[in-house]
């Protein structure tokens, strides 16, 4: 590999044969090794982390690991593929994702996700494993979302995107798997964070059991991020969903968590004027109701709403005209949100 410069990328595959650049390869991963990173020897040490992708099954393969040069105006380079001795894959994989993060969300970051019954505040890092964290779903329903930016002080233009591995295959390509995705204006400096509320359906056809899902948020992204990019601003953040095929046809813990999903919980009058009405569900507790403007701006709180009456009265003294959100948390962990228009 005389006459590089610049550096070399290394590229890992694993192939059902050890005959290089015949179609048969699944790409591990790749690094980039910097020239000042060989010795006098011309030797570089490079470790790997290489997830095993899902779409690799048990058997027998050959690692091959393939040098190419950074710079490919200098095409001076022999013996680049190296393969490897045989390995063996056992048992089922372990289903390991693609990589992805904001590589600075010391500026804004994901403050706060809100899906279904599953509701989560977080704070600045570039990636944040939540899967320990799981939000129920069902099969041809609407799920609630709600996604708040954080700001240390400037606002900035934001994208939202949300990916749900439906079909379990351990990737988030399928075309159904991009759940939402939205554009979220940047608010005035000085405002600690903003949300977007909306929903997103799930299909008939993703398949029941848990599974991934992906949040990401990125800083002037006009296309917004993609589930395995790592982009200069914002964060990525991943949680747990489980799919049932109805709400009905789980235990008695997972329906309490899903009533919000039922008739049972709603505004009323709505348009509203000096007061609305929050209807509860039999057997459920609202313990907090928030009631956001459009940008995400917390306009009112009441926490710990224990009560045996089905109705919860809320004064709107002092909203302005415009368009609200009222989130409602229960008792049994769930959360509701719903649009409410106030006109005096």
């Amino acid at each position: 590999m005389a006459g590089l410069t610049g550096g070399v990328e290394i590229s890992v595959f694993l192939s059902t044969d050890n005959i290089p650049n015949n179609g048969n390869e699944t790409l591990l991963g790749t690094n980039t090794v910097g020239f000042n990173a060989f010795n006098a020897a011309g030797i570089a040490a490079q470790a790997f982390t290489l997830p095993l992708p899902a779409i690799v099954t048990a058997g027998t393969y050959f690692l091959i690991v393939q040098v190419s040069p950074t710079n490919y105006c200098d095409q001076n380079y022999q013996n680049n593929t190296l393969v490897g001795p045989e390995i063996q894959v056992t048992g089922e994989p372990s289903g390991a994702y693609c990589g992805a993060q904001g590589n600075f969300p010391w500026h804004d970051w994901i403050a706060g996700v809100s899906v279904a019954n599953m509701a989560n505040g977080s704070g600045k890092s570039p990636y944040s494993d939540f899967s320990s964290l799981t939000a129920t779903l069902a099969l041809n329903t609407s799920a609630p979302v709600v996604l708040t930016a954080g700001y240390s002080w400037t606002g900035y233009d934001e994208f939202w995107k949300i990916w749900i591995d439906y079909n379990q295959d351990g990737m988030f390509d399928a075309a159904d798997e991009l759940v939402f995705q939205q554009f979220m204006a940047k608010p005035a400096d000085g405002t600690p964070n903003a949300s977007v509320f909306s929903s997103f359906n799930v299909p008939a056809t993703a398949q029941t059991g848990t599974t991934r899902m992906r949040v990401a948020m990125k800083r002037f992204g006009a296309q917004g991020p993609s589930p395995c990019e790592h982009f200069d601003f914002g964060e990525v953040e991943d949680y747990s969903v489980h799919i049932v095929s109805s709400f009905q046809m789980e235990d008695a813990r997972a329906r309490s968590s899903a009533a919000i999903f039922a008739p049972g919980f709603d505004l009323f009058p709505n348009p509203a004027g000096a007061d609305v009405f929050l209807k509860i569900p039999e057997e459920t507790e609202i313990v907090s109701v928030k009631i956001f403007d459009q940008n995400g701006q917390l306009k009112l709180e009441r926490l710990s709403e224990k009560t045996d009456q089905s109705l919860l009265n809320i004064s709107l003294n002092g909203f302005q005209n415009g368009v609200y959100w009222v989130q409602a948390g229960f008792d049994t962990g769930a959360v509701v949100c719903k649009k409410l228009v106030v006109i005096h």
